[in-house]
């Protein structure tokens, strides 16, 4: 069976059980953009969630990098803020609430 008998085969069951209308090629689903290229290749981009999250996060204006760190680094807790005065600065700053969104990404 060829993919598209396959997907005639699905909408006929689907609409056996269920009313459905084919609207045709989807384009955007979940916050993602779908473009289909004539090759068939299929990409998803995700780019209206990460400009959110930056407006979110107050950092619509940072400059985008390939690697945010060099290879290698080895954070520890010796390069944690250690004065009052930064560690009250710092406890400002959502890092893990942004890191934790953009893992989801």
């Amino acid at each position: 069976m060829s993919t598209t008998e396959g997907e005639v085969l699905a909408k006929e069951q689907l609409k056996s059980s269920y009313k459905i209308k084919d609207i045709g090629e989807t384009k955007l689903i979940l916050g993602m953009r779908i473009t289909h290229n004539n090759d068939g290749d299929v990409i998803l981009s995700q780019r209206a969630y990460a400009e959110r999250l930056l407006k979110r996060f107050n950092m619509q204006s940072c400059s985008p990098l390939t690697t945010l760190l060099p290879l290698g680094l080895s954070l520890t807790t010796k390069d944690c803020p250690m004065s009052p005065s930064k560690i009250k600065e710092m406890k400002k700053i959502p890092y893990c609430a942004a890191l934790g969104s953009l893992i989801w990404m």
